[in-house]
């Protein structure tokens, strides 16, 4: 009898009734799995009072009936309620101090705060135990909601975040890129705009040098222009007494008055008349020597010596002519082309 009384005491099943999966978890292993198959769970609502948790070993005992409700893990303490129960209960709490300026929702029995510090409402997942590998999976699954500190809003939103911030960084370094490209684009039409300016000014300088060359050429033109009139009006001012002297070169020729005919005899007349380097002296010299020819070759000498001075001035007439077209052509050169043209 002793020894089936102390075979029926270490046989005997333990009982568990805490709500609080944070202790409840150290029955199951890694997979989820009881570690002890003779544990039993008699949990109770701790909101109604009335009904059970639907987490038991079902092993011994299913919970089918009416007295058993799904129930839900609060991720941030571990307590379980039913899910019906909590979800009136926040309907109740929030009604309640609506007026207190929305205070924040928390257990109904450790009074911790339900939401996170975002304020991000936790997921409401109702469990049930009906069969072991549902449970085993129910296990993981209220496993790793316990063990994150961040509730999965708060995963999304720090994913979201750390796209935002992959983005950012990102955009920055694409921001660099352009900005470095575009104070390269800015040096290279800065460099392109000094050229562009630089050869507009020399086309500039020389499109002025062009056009001071074109007016020296015509300024020289118009020189030459005036220098020619003013020249062909002195040569029709003289060409009158040349053409005086000239008529009384041919009728005074001596050999032609004397003999009858043009032939020379001791000197040539009609040369000495032309030379317009001749001069009164030689004239007076040939007077004298010709002394002897009589009064009319005199007479004729004469006039010969008055032709002569008029020759004079005619040179010295055509002398500052030449000066003056000198002056003329220093400013500027008339071409070729022009000067056949005169």
């Amino acid at each position: 009898m002793d020894f089936s009384s102390a075979q029926f005491t270490t046989s005997r099943p333990e009982v568990v009734e805490s709500n609080n999966f944070r202790h409840l978890l150290s029955y199951f292993d890694g997979q989820g799995k009881l570690r002890e198959v003779t544990t039993r769970f008699d949990i109770e609502c701790q909101i109604c009072g009335e009904n059970n948790l639907a987490f038991t070993n079902p092993a011994f005992c299913k919970p089918n009936d009416r007295t058993y409700e799904d129930y839900t893990v609060l991720p941030r303490c571990g307590h379980a309620f039913g899910s019906g129960c909590l979800q009136n209960w926040l309907k109740h709490y929030y009604q309640r101090y609506r007026c207190r300026g929305n205070p924040p929702l928390q257990c109904p029995v450790c009074r911790t705060p339900i939401y996170c510090d975002k304020r991000h409402m936790p997921r409401m997942i109702k469990f049930t135990s009906h069969d072991a590998d549902r449970q085993a999976k129910n296990i993981q699954l209220i496993r790793a909601e316990l063990s994150n500190r961040d509730c999965l809003q708060c995963q999304k939103d720090g994913g979201a975040s750390g796209h935002e911030e992959a983005a950012d960084r990102e955009r920055r370094r694409l921001d660099e890129r352009h900005a470095a490209e575009r104070s390269q684009l800015e040096q290279r039409l800065a460099g392109n705009q000094f050229s562009i300016n630089e050869s507009r000014d020399r086309t500039t300088q020389q499109s002025h040098e062009f056009r001071a060359l074109l007016r020296q050429e015509r300024e020289a033109r118009t020189r030459t222009q005036n220098a020619w009139s003013a020249a062909n009006t002195t040569l029709g001012s003289l060409r009158q007494p040349l053409q005086y002297a000239n008529d009384r070169a041919n009728t005074r020729n001596p050999n032609h008055a004397l003999y009858g005919y043009n032939d020379p005899i001791e000197v040539d007349f009609r040369r000495v008349s032309g030379n317009v380097r001749s001069t009164a002296d030689d004239w007076r010299e040939l007077g004298s020597r010709l002394a002897n020819l009589g009064p009319r070759v005199q007479e004729m000498i004469n006039a010969e010596v008055e032709e002569a001075e008029v020759a004079r001035t005619v040179n010295k007439q055509l002398q500052d002519i030449q000066k003056l077209l000198q002056q003329h052509f220093s400013g500027g050169p008339a071409s070729d082309d022009e000067e056949d043209a005169e």
